[in-house]
């Protein structure tokens, strides 16, 4: 399903709301922020920066068409190509691909307007799927100041 920038119900800037998140891998980020971007040619491009358990900022960005296709992604060392798909107007869902096999699978869920839930599936060493949970809130006031 490709979907028109301008009806992007993604679109915008989102805010971590700390005590949604639930894990069963890691622990949780302490803050983060989600931008995603709608681009015209029906690309979209996301950026993730968090501060994680131990204080430490990291930041990621990638991008492509949500039509379920593998595209090159030489920023991260967990992945070496990533796909996205739009299953419907509020629920994308992306992989993560490393040598040919999907390490990492993600939904990002609209629940309304203002909220987006994310679920990131890996595997444990033993093969068990593992699921954590992250819950945002739209910033308004981010996307005004950068706006």
């Amino acid at each position: 399903m490709r979907m028109h920038a301008s009806d992007y119900r993604f679109e915008g800037f989102w805010r971590l709301r700390p005590g949604h998140s639930r894990y069963a891998f890691g622990k949780p980020p302490l803050a983060a922020e989600y931008r995603v971007h709608a681009n015209p040619d029906g690309t979209i491009e996301i950026v993730y920066r968090w501060t994680n358990a131990l204080g430490r900022v990291g930041e990621i960005a990638f991008s492509g068409a949500a039509d379920g296709s593998r595209y090159p992604h030489q920023r991260s060392w967990i992945a070496d190509a990533l796909s996205f798909e739009q299953r419907s107007p509020s629920l994308l869902a992306s992989k993560a691909w490393k040598s040919g096999r999907v390490v990492q699978w993600a939904e990002r869920e609209l629940l309304d307007s203002e909220t987006m839930r994310i679920s990131v599936h890996g595997r444990y060493r033993d093969g068990r799927v593992y699921t954590n949970i992250d819950v945002y809130g739209r910033s308004w006031e981010v996307e005004a100041s950068r706006g």
